[in-house]
C-alpha cells in the first residue's frame, strides 16, 4: 500500500466516493498492512474522523506481532472534517429513526437504511474493484452511534458484513428502537450467520456519570448537570448486556456474538481498548 500527498497516515491513500443512496460524498482513508499477501479481509471503520487513525495503527501492530492477519483498513468519513459537520452527518447516516432528544435537526436523522446501501451496495464494490482482498471476508467496526447502526446493520442487512465490532453502542436511541427491530429479526428468521463483539464501559450507566461528575471543577458538574437535565444518562450498560442476552436466547446455530463490560472505562475513554479487543475477538488473535 503507497500513500498519496492528500493523506495525514503514513502508507494510506485518500478518496472521494459519491453515492446515489444518501445523495453525498464520502471520504474514505484506505490503508493496509505491510507485505499484505493477495486476497486479504477488510475492516471498514465508521466515523473515520475520531477512529481511523487508532484502528488503522491498532491493526498494523497486531498483524506486525502475529496476532491477526494482514488486514485492509478502510475509513469512511466526510468531506466537511469539522466536528461539528461530522457529528451533524453522522446523525443523518447512523440513525433508524429520528429521536428528538438528540442533538441536531430530526429532519437531517433516520437515514441509516440508505447508509447501509451505500456501504453494501457501493462501497464494497468500489473496494474490490480497485484492491485485491477477499470479497467474503468483510468487517465492521461502530462505535457509540455507530455502533447502533452496526447493531441495526446486523439485524437487517446481516450477510453485509461477515464480521461486526460494536462499542458502547448507543441502544438508548431512539427510544430503544433497536429492540424491536431484534424482535423483527427474530420473528421471520431462525439464523444469523454472523461474528460479532459487543462491549460497552463499565461506567456508562447513571452511576458512572455522577462517579464522573464527582470530579469535576464545580463549573465543570454544573454544566454536566444542567445536561443531565435535558437527556438523564441511562444505563447502557444493561441495554447492551439485554440485547446480547436476547441474541443469545434465540439460538441462531451460526451466531459467534462476544459480550464484555470494560472495566473502570467511560464512554470517551472506551473506544482504543474497544478498538484492540473488537479486532482480537473477530480475528482470532489470542486473548
Amino acid at each position: 500500500m503507497t500513500g498519496n500527498d492528500e493523506a495525514a497516515l503514513a502508507n494510506t491513500q485518500v478518496h472521494y466516493l459519491s453515492s446515489r443512496h444518501v445523495a453525498d460524498e464520502f471520504r474514505i482513508i484506505v490503508g493496509g498492512c505491510e507485505d499484505a499477501p493477495p486476497g486479504v479481509g477488510v475492516l471498514v471503520v465508521l466515523d473515520a474522523f475520531y477512529f481511523y487513525g487508532t484502528a488503522l495503527e491498532t491493526v498494523r501492530l497486531l498483524a506486525t506481532s502475529g496476532h491477526v492477519k494482514p488486514l485492509l483498513v478502510v475509513g469512511v468519513g466526510y468531506r466537511p472534517v469539522t466536528m461539528a459537520d461530522t457529528t451533524r452527518l453522522r446523525q443523518r447516516d447512523f440513525s433508524p429513526v429520528a429521536d428528538p432528544r438528540a442533538e441536531g435537526d430530526p429532519a437531517m436523522m433516520q437515514g441509516a437504511n440508505q447508509f447501509a446501501a451505500f456501504l453494501e451496495e457501493e462501497l464494497k464494490p468500489w473496494i474490490g474493484d480497485r484492491f485485491d482482498v477477499d470479497r467474503d471476508d468483510f468487517g465492521l467496526l461502530g462505535y457509540s452511534q455507530g455502533g447502533l447502526f452496526a447493531t441495526h446493520l446486523l439485524l437487517t442487512r446481516p450477510s453485509a458484513f461477515q464480521r461486526y465490532g460494536i462499542g458502547s453502542p448507543s441502544y438508548w436511541y431512539g427510544p430503544k428502537v433497536i429492540f424491536e427491530t431484534e424482535q423483527s429479526y427474530a420473528n421471520s428468521h431462525d439464523d444469523l450467520p454472523a461474528r460479532a463483539y459487543v462491549s460497552i464501559g463499565e461506567y456508562e450507566d447513571p452511576a458512572g456519570d455522577d462517579r464522573h461528575r464527582a470530579q469535576m471543577t464545580p463549573e465543570a458538574r454544573a454544566a454536566s448537570l444542567r445536561a443531565e437535565a435535558e437527556l438523564p444518562m441511562e444505563d447502557e450498560v444493561g441495554y447492551a448486556r439485554d440485547l446480547v442476552d436476547r441474541l443469545r436466547s434465540r439460538g441462531y446455530p451460526h451466531l459467534d456474538i462476544t459480550f464484555e463490560v470494560l472495566a473502570g472505562e467511560y464512554h470517551p475513554t472506551a473506544p482504543p481498548l474497544t478498538i484492540s479487543r473488537a479486532v482480537r475477538h473477530l480475528y482470532d488473535a489470542p486473548n
